[in-house]
């Protein structure tokens, strides 16, 4: 077998399964049809290494309630599946010019599933990972109904086991190792495309997969004339664009939003540096954001509604006489196989939090003179406050 595969436990993948069964029980369910990605990862133990960049090549599994699972891999895969899932019937098929309805229609029919209710990846947050011409022609040559399976899903993604916070940890480990170097390394006259490669080579060369993703933001506090809406307004909408060209001065302060991928799971956190020192304002915002952002964790506990967290933060910034401009919908939420899942630390979302659960935090202020946003990463606890994954940034060199 090979040293590479399987990447986790087999018995991590039939403990999953068996408890899918219980919830199809719970929700009246005869099985589940998955094709995204990260749900065939998920079940199956298979990950390809191209994902999203291979259309023709889509896996597909059944997970009968009442019978054993059928795993369906383009023929390319079939080695790769059979090496790296706990799945016995291991099939394939050849077609490239489009999902092989016929063929998926035929491993549920054998999965006993021709005429049932199959939950499906149709709800929220979820995703079929082939055509919706093709699933509908799978659905016509069935007679099952095809439901929204994704409240189970989320309920077993949502809490880690112990091998996923392993992974998310030893992630979170990664970049903060990378932004320490990267930050160590940034001068004057370096273009952020320059930090950024930085940033990516660092996380790169330990023991990431790639990085996730990198948002960079740059600001010049320029004096209390330039503070305005529709400065900030324009800070705002450049937060989530790549890194440029543009030359790093003294005086610049750089928010950078990344993520490294260990094993399949991400991290997913922000941290700043100034180039020089900071302004008396600038700091001042900076431990603003780092006091409220602190007084979040502490709330974030079991049996707290997410949505409470949201409550706390706007107090605290009322306090303060300010309100988060980092107005992205939510100041949180989970992170795993995904860069974002759910939960949402929302107003709009009253999931309980439980243990297991990880979840970042990141209530920022966004002003002309500066991104303000220290996100962190937390592994939710039996008892007490959440531990923190996320590097702290008091250990990197940031000027701050």
């Amino acid at each position: 077998m090979s040293d590479a595969l399987p990447e986790y436990p087999l018995e991590m993948y039939r403990s999953r399964y068996a408890k899918s069964k219980a919830l199809m029980e719970e929700m009246n369910l005869d099985g589940l049809f998955i094709s995204g990605e990260e749900n065939i990862f998920y079940f199956t133990g298979v990950r390809i290494f191209n994902p999203w960049t291979s259309y023709p090549r889509p896996s597909f599994a059944v997970l009968p309630k009442n019978s054993e699972p059928i795993l369906l891999v383009q023929e390319n895969h079939l080695l790769h599946a059979q090496l790296s899932s706990w799945i016995k019937d291991v099939r394939y098929y050849q077609e490239l010019n489009g999902p092989p309805a016929t063929t998926i229609a035929q491993i549920v029919r054998d999965s006993g599933m021709q005429i049932g209710r199959i939950g499906a990846e149709i709800g929220y947050e979820q995703r079929i990972n082939m055509p919706l011409a093709a699933f509908r022609q799978v659905e016509a040559e069935l007679h099952s109904d095809f439901l929204d399976a994704a409240a189970l899903l989320w309920r077993m993604r949502m809490i880690k086991s112990k091998e996923e916070i392993f992974s998310i940890r030893r992630a979170c480990e990664i970049l903060g190792e990378a932004y320490s170097e990267a930050y160590q390394a940034v001068r004057e006259g370096m273009t952020e495309s320059e930090l950024a490669a930085s940033l990516r080579s660092a996380i790169c060369k330990r023991e990431a997969e790639k990085p996730a993703f990198l948002s960079m933001n740059t600001s010049s506090d320029l004096g209390q004339g330039s503070n305005s809406g529709k400065m900030v307004q324009h800070t705002r909408s450049l937060m989530t664009k790549p890194p440029s060209q543009r030359v790093l001065r003294k005086g610049d302060v750089v928010w950078i939003d990344s993520g490294a991928v260990y094993k399949g799971y991400n991290s997913d956190y922000s941290r700043m540096v100034v180039l020089g020192k900071p302004t008396e304002r600038q700091l001042r915002t900076y431990r603003l954001v780092q006091r409220i952002t602190r007084k979040c964790v502490e709330e974030m506990k079991p049996g707290v509604k997410c949505s409470e967290i949201v409550k706390v933060c706007n107090q605290e910034l009322r306090l303060a006489g300010s309100n988060v401009t980092f107005d992205y919908g939510r100041i949180g939420h989970g992170v795993g196989l995904l860069l974002t899942e759910p939960p949402h630390i929302g107003s709009y979302d009253d999931t309980i939090i439980e243990p297991n659960m990880v979840l970042t935090i990141e209530p920022g202020i966004i002003t002309d003179y500066g991104s303000f946003h220290l996100e962190e990463n937390l592994l939710i606890t039996e008892n007490g406050e959440p531990e923190v994954l996320s590097v702290s940034a008091e250990t990197m060199k940031t000027g701050f």
